[in-house]
């Protein structure tokens, strides 16, 4: 069952991270010119911009915890 749900969780994290992506392009918040407002200093100090910072430290905890999960500790727990 672990492994037939790995597949499943894997494929909605991609799904989450692809649809944040695009809401960023939407918003123009992920353009590359020097205009774009995530690569400016002051973004980051407004409310939009610590949301946003916590949103990515958490997408961030949750890759890295996943992974553990299933190609370390998960393995070893079902030998």
């Amino acid at each position: 069952l672990g492994l037939r749900f790995r597949t499943v969780g894997w494929g909605c994290i991609a799904v989450l991270v692809v649809t944040g992506v695009a809401n960023l392009g939407f918003r123009g918040w992920l353009r590359l010119d020097a205009d774009a407002p995530m690569l400016q200093a002051a973004f980051w100090g407004t409310g939009m911009g610590r949301a946003l910072a916590a949103k990515l430290a958490a997408v961030a905890v949750m890759l890295a915890a996943s992974a553990v999960h299933d190609f370390s500790t998960g393995p070893r727990a079902g030998r």
